[in-house]
């Protein structure tokens, strides 16, 4: 199987557990389908990052470190990206 491929499917179906984890927090059930969503789309962006990151290396533990990466950088960026209210709510904000 193509390893974009593989990272895509990965990503849709590990992004979409993640989003229904959301249902164990009483104040966010009545926005369950747009967490979902969200979390499936992160989940095929980071899995395609990834899949393209191992076939451009071509090593296993080099893919595997990559494969782990992709998604802290993407969900860091995200959160910053989507902050309304300030840069305070943004890890990176104290870095500098």
């Amino acid at each position: 199987m193509n390893k974009v491929l593989l990272g895509l499917l990965l990503g849709a179906v590990l992004g979409a557990i993640d989003g229904a984890t959301a249902w164990l927090t009483p104040a966010v059930r009545s926005m369950m389908v747009g967490i979902i969503v969200g979390s499936t789309a992160k989940g095929l962006i980071a899995g395609v990052a990834a899949g393209v990151f191992a076939r451009k290396v071509n090593s296993v533990p080099l893919g595997c470190l990559g494969s782990q990466w992709d998604p802290c950088w993407l969900s860091l960026w995200l959160t910053c990206s989507m902050a309304t209210t300030s840069r305070s709510s943004c890890p990176a904000a104290s870095w500098g």
